[in-house]
């Protein structure tokens, strides 16, 4: 979200509804609102991140549309979404469908795909029902493992899809990642082209790429999709026939190259890890304990960190026995120089990402004073 430098400051308007019913809302109205907001002609729903906790939020806010401005009413004045976007001053972009359902830590790992390489412009999240990016099987809705709710599947290719992060050669706006500094150097949708909305994230992808920008599959989070709920199934194929004969006429290639990717290995290892992931059992949360004392909880897959100096280790519970997954050297005398301190943080932080870890025991700070606050703003659980 750009703002714009010659408005007046945003976080210092005046309210229009008194102090009181912006705490009534926040703390009852919101909470009600918020699943419905899609439903809701003229609500919206704004996630920020806080300029102090660095924690995710979202915030139903009134929206109104004319062309290509986003107007929202600051009826509160100078509430706390409304500072965290003038803080972040630009942000990157994420288009997410009305029929979308997401699962914790979804956010995080789109930014985390889209970022992982400079070049990278948009990053997708994979889907039950989502064309080319169904998993796992492509272009067919795929039903869930029997007896799993939504949100189990997800944590399960959170914790087994990899990062691999196939490439397309186009995203999907379902759920579709778009990174600020391609949109400036690509520019915005076309909306005269592609007038209902139907075609013109793909159309736009297409001239990501050919600036030499690419676009990457988010195999690890998972979005339940109804994909002909947004503008019905008869609607749906009017307007993909409409969109598709303007993307053969502008991009001749782009069928042939969406059908050879989707053949292509990493994304057939993407299909035989999801299939792996839900073959089995529905996962347990990760809880990793910090300070490896801790008999494991049967409630949760159970990983610690080891010392034996100089070297620190990421171990996991079988079941009956504690399994190496990683180390790295941890001299408590380099932890005085902060690059030092930095790196063990950084490699910290990768582990906790990588194997999908949703809550901390123990404590964390002794590794790290940054990781604590890093690790909240990431959603994690800390006991």
């Amino acid at each position: 979200m750009a703002v714009d430098k010659g408005a007046a400051d945003p976080s210092a308007l005046p309210a229009v509804f008194p102090a009181w019913f912006d705490r009534l809302q926040v703390k009852y109205l919101n909470p009600v609102i918020m699943p419905l907001s899609k439903f809701i002609p003229g609500t919206s729903v704004v996630t920020h991140r806080g300029r102090k906790s660095g924690k995710t939020y979202q915030t139903v806010v009134t929206t109104y549309r004319k062309g290509d401005l986003l107007a929202i009413a600051l009826g509160h004045g100078r509430t706390d979404w409304v500072k965290n976007v003038v803080a972040a001053g630009e942000a990157d972009v994420v288009l997410l469908n009305a029929d979308a359902e997401v699962a914790p830590g979804w956010l995080d790992g789109l930014r985390r795909a889209a970022w992982a390489a400079a070049d990278t412009a948009s990053a997708t999240a994979v889907s039950d029902n989502a064309g080319a990016f169904s998993v796992p099987d492509p272009e067919v809705e795929n039903a869930l493992p029997t007896g799993w709710s939504f949100h189990a599947a997800a944590r399960a290719l959170r914790q087994h899809a990899g990062t691999a992060y196939p490439r397309l050669p186009t995203g999907n706006g379902f759920c579709l990642y778009l990174k600020r500094e391609a949109l400036q150097d690509v520019g915005l949708l076309d909306e005269a082209a592609f007038p209902q909305g139907y075609g013109e994230e793909n159309d736009w992808c297409q001239r990501a790429e050919a600036q030499g920008w690419r676009h990457v599959v988010a195999g690890d989070v998972l979005v339940r999709h109804a994909r002909s709920a947004s503008f019905g199934h008869e609607r749906r194929q009017r307007l993909g026939e409409a969109g598709m004969a303007v993307l053969r006429t502008r991009w001749p290639q782009y069928e042939a190259a969406v059908g050879v990717t989707l053949a292509s290995f990493e994304r057939r290892v993407l299909s035989w890890r999801v299939r792996r992931a839900w073959a089995g059992a529905p996962p347990r949360p990760r809880c990793l304990d910090a300070d490896g004392e801790r008999a494991p909880d049967a409630a949760f897959e159970s990983w610690r960190l080891r010392r034996d100096a100089p070297l620190l280790h990421l171990e996991r519970f079988d079941g009956s026995a504690w399994c190496p997954v990683d180390s790295l050297v941890a001299d408590p005398a380099a932890a005085e120089h902060a690059a030092a301190a930095w790196a063990a943080e950084s490699v910290l932080l990768r582990w906790l990402q990588l194997h999908a870890i949703e809550r901390v025991q123990g404590d964390l700070g002794a590794f790290g004073p940054r990781l604590p606050a890093l690790c909240a703003a990431l959603g994690l659980d800390l006991v």
